[in-house]
């Protein structure tokens, strides 16, 4: 039996500032809630009042996990009900013991009411430039792209909370000038959506309600907001349907399931397909270092900027590069990603393939280089057993913190003369030192040679020149800054304060 009800009351749209907003109220066992997603005005014409076929596949992941039933006040298309009641609830609850076999109760209307355009997302990563160029280059006329669709669902832009379409716009110039690029030279218009249908899943328990279990839902109530606009609407895939897996669905991510989700969401006035589903990532990857387009605006990372971070410790960047350097696409990338970077510490980035090669996501990539290079992959392999896995699991986050600013250090010239003459020009004789970590330990063992450094041991912190925390660790270095201004510590310095320099010397030598 069920323990709480949701209740979809209504649903009514707001104008303002030239934005157009469907607003949604629910009612979640007791308490109210609005639920709403924006468009610009011209667009407003397409949001879906007189069905909450959206906000019910939304609200889905948590009646599920709750055990709610959901009413809805609100007409829903018959055959979407069907697909949910009969289909997919059903097997989900069959898969999962943490799935409740809930049941939704609603009237239905199955007039058409779809549009006629053809759309999917334009986030810039690999799946998306691939989908995107598989449906403006194709043999089939009936399935040519229309529009492309960006909303605030999209895991680089849900930062943006309690605002509006045009904050959230402003707030994310660099990825939006990426979407304009795309729209304006295939000629699609750009339709952009700012909801808060994720922070009403994902602000939950993240456990429970972690993006990857839920973002299929979140995706296409943001879709279906707009069902009036749709006839074709293709969801970029990330992995092939080989892996298609309904057991303990609640803990996976939703891909595993995808193939379920597009037969349910279809109905006779809006299809949902995978798109790009007959390639694997590095078949993608591989026939985007060939698009142009996709040489001026690919953008896998998920941190903010107009290149790639190209971070050997950042996995969509790693993933990138390991195949564009396998096929000798490289320099078709650089305006994309760091190229002139990977070619010079390409060790430290095999060293990232080896450490990941049991990672389903890189399993393939190393066997592909250990064929291609037999000889640098079992170089490489030894190194990194030798000197780098040993690493304790409690040191890893540590380590890939600093992992970087080794490697940019021991790139200069003379890193140990660096290191000597950062203190050397402040006129810094004696040095308090305090805290303890491996490379901590290395820089004040560097520099006593000619600096005399001391400790809480031997000296007071207000005697010395200056203190310089040794730790890594946010936490600790704020909490150790405190505590030396209050026993007069004349200046304090830290090691991000030798990699700042370390990264402008190597702009120099570079």
């Amino acid at each position: 039996m069920s323990k709480g009800v949701i209740i979809i009351e209504k649903q009514y749209i707001s104008r303002n500032n030239g934005l157009c907003r469907l607003n949604t109220q629910i009612n979640e066992n007791g308490e109210t809630k609005i639920l709403y997603a924006e468009v610009e005005e011209e667009y407003g014409k397409y949001l879906c009042i007189e069905r909450a076929d959206g906000v019910l596949y939304l609200i889905l992941p948590v009646a599920l996990r709750e055990n709610y039933d959901i009413y809805s006040e609100v007409p829903i298309t018959g055959i979407f009900l069907h697909n949910l009641n009969e289909i997919l609830i059903p097997h989900l609850a069959l898969g999962d013991k943490n799935i409740h076999s809930i049941k939704i109760y609603a009237d239905v209307e199955d007039n058409l009411i779809g549009g006629g355009s053809v759309g999917t997302a334009i986030s810039c990563g690999v799946d998306s430039m691939y989908t995107v160029k598989q449906y403006t280059d194709n043999k089939y006329p009936n399935l040519q792209l229309t529009d492309l669709f960006i909303a605030s669902v999209n895991a680089e832009l849900w930062d943006t909370k309690d605002a509006d379409l045009h904050q959230w716009v402003k707030e994310h110039q660099t990825q939006f000038s990426r979407y304009e690029i795309v729209a304006k030279e295939l000629n699609l218009r750009l339709i952009k959506m700012y909801t808060n249908y994720f922070w009403y899943i994902c602000g939950r328990d993240w456990k429970i309600y972690h993006h990857l279990f839920t973002h299929n839902y979140i995706t296409m109530a943001s879709v279906l907001a707009l069902k009036k606009l749709w006839r074709i609407y293709f969801f970029a895939s990330a992995t092939p349907y080989t892996i298609f897996d309904l057991k303990n669905n609640s803990k996976q991510d939703t891909d595993r399931h995808e193939l379920l989700s597009n037969h349910v969401l279809s109905t006779p006035d809006f299809l949902c397909f995978s798109g790009g589903i007959k390639a694997d990532r590095i078949q993608k990857t591989y026939e985007l270092a060939d698009y142009p387009l996709a040489q001026k605006v690919l953008h896998p990372c998920h941190k903010k900027g107009m290149k790639n971070c190209s971070e050997p410790t950042c996995d969509k960047c790693l993933r990138g590069l390991l195949v564009f350097d396998y096929y000798g696409k490289l320099d078709n990338m650089k305006e994309v990603f760091d190229v002139n970077r990977y070619k010079r510490d390409r060790k430290h980035y095999l060293w990232q393939l080896v450490a990941k090669k049991d990672n389903e996501f890189f399993t393939e990539l190393y066997k592909m280089f250990c064929e291609k290079y037999p000889e640098e992959m079992r170089s490489v392999r030894e190194s990194y057993e030798k000197f780098i896995s040993p690493v304790p699991a409690r040191d890893f986050r540590v380590l890939q913190k600093w992992y970087n600013f080794t490697l940019q250090l021991m790139l200069l010239p003379q890193p140990t003369e660096v290191v000597k003459n950062f203190f050397k020009s402040k006129g810094i004789n004696k040095l308090y030192c305090t805290g303890g970590t491996n490379i901590g330990n290395r820089i004040k063992q560097i520099i006593s040679d000619d600096i005399k450094c001391v400790n809480y041991i031997n000296s007071k912190v207000s005697e010395c020149d200056a203190a310089m925390i040794l730790d890594t660790i946010d936490s600790e270095i704020s909490k150790k800054k405190d505590i030396l201004s209050k026993q007069g510590a004349k200046k304090i310095y830290t090691l991000y304060d030798l990699e700042l320099l370390v990264k402008t010397l190597l702009k120099d030598v570079h």
